[in-house]
């Protein structure tokens, strides 16, 4: 099972990496006509908005349900913060249809708003776990199972 698990992890690894590698190639190879920074604002703006409004509007019904498992204020910042960036999004975009002339656009906004996110989101995401107060480096022998996800969780 350890074998299994390892090379799992090593394809993932090399699957995310041929997935950045293409991300960085499209950026290069595009020309400056297929990037629409107009566009490019729009769509991080409203991912920076709505992304917080989802995690707030969804810990809130989560937080109602007779379950075991409320998510408290600090990590529901740090979701809307950091959550899930980027490549997956862009590999969707890839799909587009060749023969939609918006395509490149398609694609170079989705890999400017996954640049944005990676590098500077993610860039930040140690600062603002620290300015949240959230304890970084728990090892998962330290997480108590039967308490609810407060202040950390294993996704943070």
């Amino acid at each position: 099972q350890d074998h299994i698990q390892s090379f799992m992890k090593m394809l993932a690894g090399l699957a995310e990496t041929a997935a950045f590698l293409d991300l960085g190639m499209t950026c290069m190879l595009f020309g400056a006509d297929d990037y629409r920074p107009a566009l490019i604002g729009w769509a991080i703006l409203l991912c920076c908005v709505t992304r917080p409004l989802q995690i707030y509007f969804f810990s809130f019904i989560l937080n109602r349900l007779p379950i075991h498992a409320n998510i408290d204020a600090k990590t529901q910042h740090m979701l809307s913060f950091a959550g899930l960036r980027g490549v997956v999004a862009f590999a969707c975009a890839t799909l587009w249809p060749e023969a939609d002339e918006g395509r490149k656009v398609f694609i170079t906004t989705t890999s400017c708003v996954v640049l944005f996110t990676v590098f500077l989101q993610g860039g930040m995401t140690a600062t603002v776990l620290r300015w949240l107060e959230i304890p970084m480096g728990v090892s998962e022998d330290d997480i108590d199972e039967t308490k609810p996800l407060k202040p950390y969780t294993r996704s943070v």
